[in-house]
């Protein structure tokens, strides 16, 4: 960092950062950042779409236990 202005190399290429632009806010006090909102909002809405149903859980459950499980040799000891 030299004279607020950061610099990225990676072998022949340079990425320059201004710090003190990248810095600055909006003056506009009534100005809000929706993506974290609006991300969320999708997630929850995913999520009701997928959901599976009741009878879609119980064929889920009753295949994973007809999947046969590895066996496992006992030893007495």
């Amino acid at each position: 960092i030299d004279d607020g202005v950061m610099k990225v190399r990676v072998q022949d290429e340079e990425v320059s950062f201004n710090l003190w632009e990248t810095m600055k806010h909006p003056k506009d006090k009534d100005v809000c950042f929706k993506l974290d909102a609006t991300e969320e909002a999708i997630m929850v809405a995913i999520k009701q779409v997928h959901k599976p149903s009741p009878l879609e859980q119980a064929l889920v459950n009753d295949l994973m236990t007809l999947i046969p499980m590895k066996k496992t040799k006992l030893v007495n000891v």
